[in-house]
């Protein structure tokens, strides 16, 4: 692997001028417009720093892959110098990403000196705002959740409400031995990366065109980084959960809305400003119900929670609310069962679109509802493999999802550090990088 310490500017140019058979410095070149060389390859004082950072990278990447490492053990992971490993963690060790310890595995003598992402010395903090509460834990740089986090809180019904409840909770996380790094928002609704705004959020109109992660990040004098909800559950389950050995797969989100996030190849699908996967208002019945985004006929007025409760209160002429819909549908309640059957149909037809289009090795299915009557899941997945191209669904598995939207922010977060480094080598979420080399922050 080449490193700032393996490519130096000059023998570069001397190499363009040895291609066209000519030494540098000879008498043909004098007078002449000097050729245009890349920046890259070319003496410049930015040079230095911007491989610096592209080694300290690699070298976070190292440790994710192969663990605790000493500097030794970098070196031969890295193909590269000891002296230019050394330099890495030293900027690494100054910015509190890495802590030493000292292995007492090596046997007899003095023992060696291990590096690991950092546990005690720093950590991030992940954030939720879903539609009824939020949630906030601290972590390690290496992603551990700590125990210590604060109760879930009901979702403050205005934008300065939340603005101060998050920052009662946050602020107290931090400490001068353990500062914090970054702060990962999970936030329900279209986000736009580009722009790190909420420009949709249906169910908490109050956000709809915050920038919650500044406005955040100037209360609390700390880096935030926006993710949607959806994005956030999708990385979760890459990072913590049962896709850490998958390359392509899609996490099916149902809840008060639906949402999809997609991983393809190993790179997260995000679209030009992070508005891919909005599966929920997509047509699926022409001059349909009147949907929260203001359209009509879009999946979510068919196939969602909010649209089943909706039709089960107009058929039955009382309100229903989700545990008393649950029961019903426990008990056997022939209407309930009915729209379920109804809900279950619109959705195996989004899935099979899903399966048809991405062909992922697996399909991550959320929801509560899915939880508590799982024949439910069952007759979906059943339906979406009869609808789906039979060569694309045949190696297609369908699994329930194991992450969480926290455990997502909490990623985004170390995402967010690990990027601000090395702009250069964004991986993404569209600005909210992630290193696809290792599936585990530990």
């Amino acid at each position: 692997m080449t490193t700032i310490n393996e490519t130096q500017n000059g023998d570069s140019q001397a190499g363009v001028l040895r291609r066209r058979g000519r030494k540098p410095g000879t008498s043909r070149d004098k007078g002449k417009r000097p050729a245009k060389v890349d920046p890259l390859s070319s003496p410049s004082p930015v040079q230095p720093q911007l491989l610096s950072r592209i080694n300290e990278s690699l070298v976070l990447r190292a440790i994710r892959q192969h663990g605790p490492s000493t500097r030794g053990e970098l070196s031969q992971h890295m193909g590269v110098t000891f002296p230019t490993v050394a330099k890495a963690v030293g900027s690494l060790l100054d910015a509190r990403l890495l802590e030493e310890f000292d292995d007492v595995m090596t046997g007899p003598g003095r023992p060696a000196k291990r590096l690991r992402l950092s546990k005690e010395r720093a950590q991030v903090v992940g954030l939720t705002v879903d539609v009824q509460q939020c949630e906030v834990a601290a972590a390690g740089f290496d992603g551990a959740v700590r125990d210590d986090a604060p109760p879930p809180f009901a979702t403050p019904r205005s934008y300065e409400a939340l603005l101060e409840a998050v920052l009662q909770r946050v602020q107290p996380l931090g400490s001068a031995d353990a500062p914090i790094l970054c702060v990962g928002i999970s936030v329900v609704g279209l986000v736009d990366y580009r722009r790190q705004e909420v420009r949709l959020a249906a169910s908490l109109p109050f956000l709809n065109g915050k920038k919650l992660g500044r406005d955040l990040s100037r209360r609390l004098g700390v880096d935030c980084a926006l993710v949607h909800d959806t994005h956030a559950l999708c990385l979760a389950e890459y990072v913590y959960g049962e896709a850490s050995n998958l390359d392509s797969f899609v996490v099916l989100e149902m809840s008060t809305g639906i949402g999809m996030g997609a991983m393809v190849n190993n790179m997260f699908i995000t679209g030009h400003s992070g508005f891919a996967g909005e599966i929920g208002h997509v047509p699926a019945l022409p001059d349909g119900p009147q949907c929260r985004c203001g359209r009509r006929g879009c999946l979510e007025t068919v196939a969602s929670e909010w649209a089943l409760l909706e039709r089960l209160a107009k058929d039955h002429g009382r309100k229903y609310d989700f545990d008393a819909m649950v029961a019903a549908a426990r008990g056997g309640d022939k209407l309930v069962r009915a729209e379920l059957d109804r809900l279950a149909k619109y959705l195996a037809v989004a899935l099979a679109y899903v399966v048809n289009v991405f062909d992922p090795q697996c399909v991550f299915i959320n929801g509560q509802l899915f939880d508590e009557l799982p024949w439910l899941r069952e007759q979906l997945v059943n339906q979406a493999r009869q609808l789906a191209l039979e060569p694309a669904v045949a190696g297609c598995r369908f699994l329930p999802t194991s992450g969480t939207h926290l455990m997502g922010a909490v990623a985004t977060a170390i995402s967010a550090v690990t990027s601000s480094r090395v702009h250069e080598l964004q991986d993404t979420l569209s600005g909210i990088a992630f290193t696809p080399t290792r599936r585990s922050v530990s």
